[in-house]
């Protein structure tokens, strides 16, 4: 649920809770619809709704992930630099992956995202298509089960490469 502004309310509307927005905050969808034509539809708006959270979207969350451990960076020594280099530039990955989806030059737009976090205080995303700074939010539990299924997902990968090796020495034997 991507919302230009920052403001946004939920209203009861008789015996139905209602996300009221403004039309000056809308992007380019403008409608929640509170019902759906199956169950798991009605419980995914309700999830999102009762989120009561959010949290800069359009990639501004990556662009911040990443220039803070940045930053940080230059504060330690040794071994611990690359450590954290890599995790930082492990989270622009998705904003990389929907650049080149987008038609975008990944480099160029993972450095306009970047260079517009540092420069501003607040947190700015990017619209893809133009390459304009935006300020739109996402809701946290989404982005946030994004995070957790992603480390599951590389720890699997990682297993069965593992896995892969092994039985390739014990078939050369």
């Amino acid at each position: 649920m991507l919302v230009n502004g920052e403001l946004f309310q939920i209203k009861e509307r008789g015996s139905m809770e209602r996300l009221a927005l403004e039309e000056s905050n809308l992007g380019h969808a403008g409608a929640v619809y509170d019902h759906g034509p199956c169950k798991h539809t009605i419980m995914q708006i309700n999830i999102a709704l009762l989120g009561e959270c959010v949290i800069p979207g359009a990639d501004a969350f990556e662009a911040r992930s990443y220039n803070e451990p940045m930053n940080y960076k230059d504060t330690v020594k040794g071994k611990v630099r690359l450590g954290i280099q890599t995790f930082a530039e492990a989270l622009l990955v998705v904003p990389k992956n929907i650049a080149i989806n987008s038609g975008c030059d990944a480099q160029d737009t993972i450095e306009k995202l970047t260079e517009e976090d540092r420069l501003n205080p607040e947190t700015i995303g990017l619209i893809f298509s133009t390459g304009k700074p935006i300020k739109p939010v996402d809701n946290y539990l989404i982005k946030k089960q994004i995070l957790n299924t992603s480390s599951v997902i590389t720890s699997n990968l990682l297993l069965v490469d593992e896995a892969m090796r092994a039985g390739m020495t014990s078939l050369k034997g």
